[in-house]
């Protein structure tokens, strides 16, 4: 998982603990267990909206239900030696935020 993804899942923690804890404790449980699902078929989740942006695909998994519905954006490659698919895991985004431009996949922001 990239560094601006754990940064996306802690600050999404932050804001739903301060609702309620031992929802924003379900919800990260559940979360990594999603990131974990990615291990087997990640390209049975559709292309990102932001993969227009990139030369490579996008993919997005749907997580949560509702106002807390998050979006886990990552990238799959595949290993030469294996053959294994590698997921890379950019971003961790509310679902009702605005799509990421291609610097801010990565992690960076257009103003710099």
């Amino acid at each position: 998982m990239s560094r601006p993804a754990l940064l996306d899942a802690e600050n999404a923690y932050i804001w739903l603990k301060s609702d309620s804890e031992e929802y924003a404790n379900t919800w990260f449980a559940e979360l990594i267990a999603a990131t974990h699902s990615l291990a087997k078929f990640p390209n049975r989740c559709p292309i990102a909206p932001e993969s227009r942006s990139f030369l490579i695909e996008i993919r997005q998994l749907l997580h949560g239900k509702g106002r807390q519905q998050y979006l886990i954006i990552f990238g799959v490659s595949v290993d030469e030696e294996t053959g294994e698919d590698i997921v890379k895991i950019y971003r961790i985004r509310n679902a009702s935020q605005s799509y990421l431009s291609d610097l801010e996949i990565i992690g960076e922001s257009n103003d710099e």
